[in-house]
């Protein structure tokens, strides 16, 4: 009974290896929108990664006003919408492609 219950044990290993493998590789091939569809509010991280700028990029928008923030404590948290709306904005003064095009990605994952 031994020798079974080693080789059922194996077995199940072998799948919750494959299976949380599996789960990891999708997570990181997730696309963003995917990410920040149930977001309300982002962190700068996830803005940033959504805007495909550097966090610290955010944070100068938030500290010129430009981008509406909140605070959550010592960090800032930025509301989905916002962002979307900021990035259509600029989308209409800024001609670069890569901003419309993250302006869309957002709002069709809304």
């Amino acid at each position: 009974m031994s020798g079974l219950e080693d080789a059922l044990r194996e077995m199940l290993r072998g799948v919750v290896r494959d299976e949380l493998r599996a789960a990891l590789n999708d997570q990181r091939g997730a696309p963003l929108r995917q990410l920040a569809a149930g977001d309300a509010y982002l962190s700068i991280t996830k803005a940033a990664r959504l805007a495909d700028v550097a966090p610290g990029t955010i944070r100068t928008w938030i500290r010129r006003g430009r981008l509406p923030a909140k605070r959550a404590g010592r960090v800032f948290r930025i509301g989905r919408a916002d962002l979307e709306a900021f990035l259509t904005r600029c989308a209409g003064r800024e001609p670069d492609a890569t901003v419309v095009k993250r302006a869309r990605e957002i709002r069709r994952a809304a």
